[in-house]
């Protein structure tokens, strides 16, 4: 079994115990707070750069949903070795445990649609 279905596998143990989504929730808030923050002291020393809508809302406490199940973003731009990413594939489409999978030609803004 390729290792990341093993990491997915656990990450929805994790997901499933009480409390645990809505403690990866406040976690990705305090991050989000600490980016900001971060992000307003360069901002002060240096060149203004934005920050990305999701993280200001969250920053400012919106509410974040956590995912029940995550997804695997894979960046396949073309480059690298073909015949090996076909036959990587191939083993995850096949595994028992479907991966969902978005797969990427080039950097892009992605829309789960929902606050994850």
């Amino acid at each position: 079994m390729p290792e990341v279905l093993k990491q997915l596998s656990d990450y929805r143990k994790y997901l499933a115990a009480p409390g645990h989504r809505t403690l990866i929730g406040e976690q990705y808030s305090n991050a989000a707070r600490l980016i900001k923050r971060l992000r307003e002291i360069a901002d002060a020393i240096g060149p203004v750069r934005p920050l990305g809508r999701s993280i200001v809302d969250v920053a400012n406490g919106e509410a974040l949903a956590v995912a029940e199940l995550a997804q695997l973003i894979i960046m396949n731009n073309g480059g690298g070795n073909k015949r090996a990413w076909t036959e990587h594939r191939a083993k995850l489409e096949t595994e028992k445990e479907r991966v969902p999978m978005i797969e990427l030609a080039a950097p892009a803004a992605l829309n789960f649609g929902g606050r994850y």
